[in-house]
């Protein structure tokens, strides 16, 4: 599941971690994430690590059905089932009751549109563009400027999964236009991001947009999130070298 990160003072998207009770979620979803069901999540386990896997979601769907029966409703449990649901390969009637139940419950809270993003990729459940489209669409349902500022943060979503050498070779149907709009909008709201910042200008390299690109690494310098490029230095100093070369 997908935390944009809250590195600094003010960025709030809320990475909180939750609890129901005695059973607290995010240990949970971590696991899930080990065993090859949340970010950057294979798609295809066998032998003795899908027996593993298997096992450990059973066990975590196990510990949703029991806290699921505790009188507190936390976001939580809904976006750690919904890997649940990926991993054990729920069809898409099932799984949208689920994410209509968690949008009823809590329509702004990210990641229950991230994990319904990473599972319509066409590698597991959705047809080409189907992902894309549901970006668009749920884009489309907001107002003003946080219309592409959901859209930026669900490419952002998406390529922190690193599914794609390119997301936008891989995703033709994403538009950089947008996704830069949103990302200048979130600039805006948090103009000391180094977070935003470095996503931004990961993207414009994957986008060939160097104009927008070069003005974001002389911001950045050698202020390397590793959060955001997963401590991949050599894609870093290539990215910056074509950025801020004449």
């Amino acid at each position: 599941m997908h935390r944009i990160p809250k590195q600094d003072k003010g960025l709030d998207f809320g990475e909180t971690k939750f609890s129901y009770g005695s059973y607290c979620l995010s240990p949970c979803s971590d696991r899930l994430r080990v065993e090859g069901t949340g970010d950057r999540v294979s798609d295809s386990v066998s032998g003795e690590g899908g027996t593993l896997m298997e096992e450990r979601l059973a066990e975590a769907q196990k510990a949703l059905e029991e806290a699921r029966k505790l009188p507190t409703k936390c976001p939580e449990w809904w976006a750690t089932a919904q890997s649940v649901a990926l991993g054990q390969s729920w069809d898409k009637k099932r799984y949208f009751a689920l994410f209509d139940e968690a949008t009823k419950l809590e329509p702004d809270y990210i990641d229950f549109y991230s994990n319904t993003v990473l599972y319509l990729q066409p590698r597991w459940h959705g047809e080409e563009g189907e992902s894309e489209k549901f970006i668009e669409d749920h884009a489309n349902d907001r107002n003003g400027v946080d219309a592409d500022i959901f859209y930026a943060r669900m490419v952002w979503s998406l390529d922190s999964r690193r599914l794609d050498k390119n997301l936008f070779d891989a995703h033709p149907a994403l538009s950089w236009a947008r996704t830069a709009s949103g990302f200048d909008q979130l600039l805006k709201r948090y103009p000391d991001s180094l977070s935003v910042k470095s996503e931004y200008a990961r993207l414009c390299f994957k986008a060939h947009d160097k104009k927008r690109a070069s003005p974001l690494y002389q911001q950045i310098g050698l202020n390397m999130d590793v959060r955001v490029w997963f401590d991949d230095v050599a894609s870093f100093r290539v990215y910056r070298k074509w950025a801020l070369e004449e």
